[in-house]
């Protein structure tokens, strides 16, 4: 019994430690202009080589996780009501990285985009 246990976990293993090898995951919290978190956001991340698509909706204590996501670029975007879009370009993935991301919310129409490349840089971005 312990040698078919032993050829089990040599042969099947390592099949999910491959799978996570490529792909980090992208976390964060979404806060208001005073600092409060904001449930109930959609958070998208699009992967600006493949275009492929992952969704997400911040928790009731504003945070959101997407795991397993292939390294790339991604840009990301932040929406709900009550508020601007947020948008995060150029949000590079390496193998297993957890790159996590703090998105603060402005009051005004969801038909407002907010860009931001880097940290300490904003610009209105029109749509």
């Amino acid at each position: 019994m312990r040698k078919l246990l032993t050829l089990y976990l040599f042969l099947f293993a390592p099949i999910p430690l491959a799978a996570q090898l490529d792909s980090g995951t992208i976390l964060g919290t979404v806060i208001d202009g005073s600092g409060a978190v904001v449930p109930g956001v959609k958070i998208s991340v699009r992967n600006q080589g493949t275009s492929a698509l992952s969704e997400a909706v911040t928790g009731s204590d504003g945070n959101f996780v997407i795991p397993v996501l292939p390294i790339g670029t991604y840009t990301l975007s932040a929406t709900t009501r009550g508020f601007k879009t947020q948008v995060r370009p150029n949000l590079e993935l390496r193998v297993s990285d957890r790159l996590r991301v703090t998105i603060p919310l402005e009051p005004g129409a969801v038909t407002e985009t907010l860009c931001q490349e880097g940290a300490n840089s904003a610009m209105l971005c029109g749509r």
